[in-house]
């Protein structure tokens, strides 16, 4: 039965009425005039999560109110018994910990007394990693993001990846409820677990070249919050998580899915680098869905990388940001890469993204987007456009012509030779032009002709694949009277002969054909 789930942070605030902030890390000079309004100053905690005898405390850098908290008093429950409170500071977040003194004094608050005398109070909750214990799991931080959207994201990544579990962060949503928003993944089949988390932070100013050149990505806390927090509550048991926006598809290379080549690595990461699907579609009359792009530009940048993780495996020294876990960085494995597709964004960060751009011949086709949005959409892609694509492709690949003509006289001469009890061992051709006939000569070991086939002659060959061979190979062509033009550079054989392609296919072929014979048997001949 699928467990479905929607759970409330328990975190920690400065007071509104009081003077205490958190201090911006950002050059003032740097600032945009949007960043004070974006900026958190005053969450602390961002949720505090008890598993044992440790109480987690996830939150924004403490910054200027970590000494305060060090230089403070903390205790924990009725009794006020003192507690040992530590903090580790990571890329734009930091977590901290409160060792109890047994596990039976949770379900009780935590009172900071800081040394300015501000006092913060929460009551830590148990951690829920039972509920994604085994599951590949799926995350996102999303705010607004249409519902057929997420939909059809799940929807791939349980087709493509086999996950069976949802995690979804909502950052304060305008447009609907995260109950509305948890009623909707219930339409979804073969998902055994399915947790919406009311995430209602500031996701924080960005950095270059959003709002400037030379910004450092300083102060957005949100979001690499949201990782901790899922980190630490859900997902310590968890076969893996992808880290995916709703705008992000990992494209597989191979057969293997994520969570297969995740079992596989020691480190317990796995990254991908990615490319941008452009907003490119023939049909602008609805709205857009996943299956109506898969053009990306022929001259275009890759777009940043991500990952997925496994979080038992990694020390409490990394950290997870949105495109590198910190600490753990690895190489990106070639047999995934992420699609991020410009067209299913709601244009918060660049609006330029909603608008639809003509195809003009700077696109090309991403072959392994189409080939996996027809596996799980097969209804849906739009094959009228996708079979243009491939005839223009088509139009613009050469069409070896001759290469039918190559085969064929291979084939040919090779039926045609009469030699008694005739028998080639191999037939190939090498840098596609020149036809290989291999066959054994009793005491000159192995022979080969080779039949080059240039634009105006068939140029042929004989060799021997044992060099100490060579001086009889001469001595059995001259003692039976066939000429030969010359020694071939390597020093292994001699080339025989050249015919003109103005001879017809059949007389090319019987010719050819009648001087392998003759060479086939001098070099037989006891």
């Amino acid at each position: 039965m699928t467990i479905y789930k929607l759970v409330r942070p328990v975190g920690a605030s400065l007071s509104e009425a009081g003077s205490l902030r958190r201090e911006p890390p950002r050059p003032v000079e740097k600032r945009d005039p949007t960043y004070a309004d974006k900026y958190d100053d005053s969450t602390v905690f961002y949720d505090a999560i008890l598993s044992g005898r440790t109480v987690t405390l996830v939150g924004p850098p403490l910054l200027n109110l970590e000494g305060l908290i060090t230089g403070g008093d903390v205790r924990f429950g009725a009794s006020e018994d003192p507690v040992r409170f530590s903090t580790v500071k990571h890329d734009r977040s930091q977590v901290s910990t409160v060792r109890l003194r047994d596990p039976g004094m949770g379900n009780a608050e935590l009172k900071f007394r800081l040394s300015d005398g501000t006092r913060l109070a929460l009551t830590p909750t148990p951690d829920m990693n039972e509920l994604f214990a085994g599951r590949r799991v799926l995350m996102a931080h999303q705010k607004d993001e249409p519902i057929a959207w997420i939909l059809d994201w799940i929807r791939y990544y349980q087709h493509e990846h086999g996950v069976d579990a949802v995690l979804l962060y909502d950052n304060a949503s305008t447009t609907r409820t995260p109950e509305e928003l948890l009623g909707a993944l219930r339409s979804l089949e073969g998902l055994e677990t399915a947790v919406v988390v009311e995430w209602n932070y500031k996701f924080g100013p960005q950095g270059s070249p959003w709002v400037g050149p030379n910004v450092a990505w300083d102060s957005d806390y949100g979001q690499i919050g949201a990782f901790q927090d899922a980190r630490y509550r859900f997902l310590q048991s968890a076969v893996g998580v992808i880290n995916s926006d709703i705008d992000e598809l990992v494209i597989k290379t191979t057969d293997m899915d994520v969570f297969d080549a995740l079992a596989e690595s020691e480190d317990g990461v796995v990254g991908y680098g990615g490319r941008w699907i452009e907003n490119s579609r023939s049909d602008t009359s609805r709205a857009p869905r996943f299956w109506d792009f898969f053009k990306m530009l022929k001259t275009g940048h890759p777009c940043r990388p991500k990952w997925t993780a496994r979080f038992s495996s990694l020390s409490s020294a990394t950290s997870p940001t949105c495109h590198f876990i910190r600490g753990a960085d690895v190489p990106p494995d070639d047999r995934f890469y992420l699609a991020h597709f410009r067209g299913l964004n709601m244009g918060w960060k660049v609006p330029t993204r909603l608008q639809n751009v003509e195809d003009r011949g700077q696109f090309s086709v991403d072959y392994g987007v189409v080939g996996a949005l027809a596996e799980v959409f097969p209804d849906t892609i739009p094959w009228a456009e996708v079979r243009r694509a491939l005839k223009e492709v088509s139009r613009a690949t050469p069409v070896d012509a001759d290469r039918v003509f190559r085969e064929w006289l291979q084939e040919a001469v090779r039926a045609r030779c009469g030699v008694p009890g005739d028998s080639w061992t191999r037939s190939w051709f090498w840098r596609s032009n020149v036809g290989v006939l291999e066959r054994d000569a009793g005491r000159l070991g192995r022979i080969a002709f080779d039949l080059e086939m240039g634009a105006k002659s068939i140029g042929v060959a004989l060799s021997v694949r044992d060099r100490n061979h060579f001086d009889a190979l001469r001595e059995a062509l001259t003692s039976s009277g066939i000429q030969f033009m010359g020694p071939l550079s390597g020093g292994m054989g001699f080339r025989l002969r050249e015919f003109d392609r103005k001879l017809s296919r059949e007389d090319l072929a019987e010719e050819i054909a009648a001087l392998l014979t003759r060479c086939v048997r001098a070099v037989s001949a006891k």
